[in-house]
């Protein structure tokens, strides 16, 4: 899947990047596509290492900013009853895995 990544957190450069799609959706979790996302005023900064040892404790790069979008439901693990695929959503990523500059996103219902 296309996302764009933080590929240096000195420079905080953002980079379109071909990575592994996630696996299908494990027990009460959902498998999304996305349709939009937000640039809010704080991902520039936390590309640039803000919040760092805060929000990514193991300094892993490359990194999947990105904390709010629009999606369509895609699959649906098992126990999960209040959404079905097609359906569209509000996401809101945690601040520890943000992740909505991505095509397909994973999360929990």
């Amino acid at each position: 899947m296309k996302a764009f990544t933080i590929v240096d957190q000195n420079t905080g450069t953002l980079r379109p990047t071909e990575v592994p799609a996630p696996p299908d959706p494990a027990d009460h979790q959902v498998q999304l596509e996305l349709i939009g996302t937000s640039i809010n005023p704080i991902d520039p900064l936390v590309a640039q290492g803000y919040g760092a040892p805060l929000l990514n404790t193991k300094r892993q790069v490359p990194l999947i900013p990105g904390r709010d979008a629009v999606a369509r439901v895609a699959d649906v693990g098992k126990g999960v009853t209040d959404l079905r695929p097609g359906q569209r959503v509000l996401v809101s990523a945690s601040p520890r895995t943000g992740g909505t500059y991505a095509d397909g996103l994973r999360g929990a219902n």
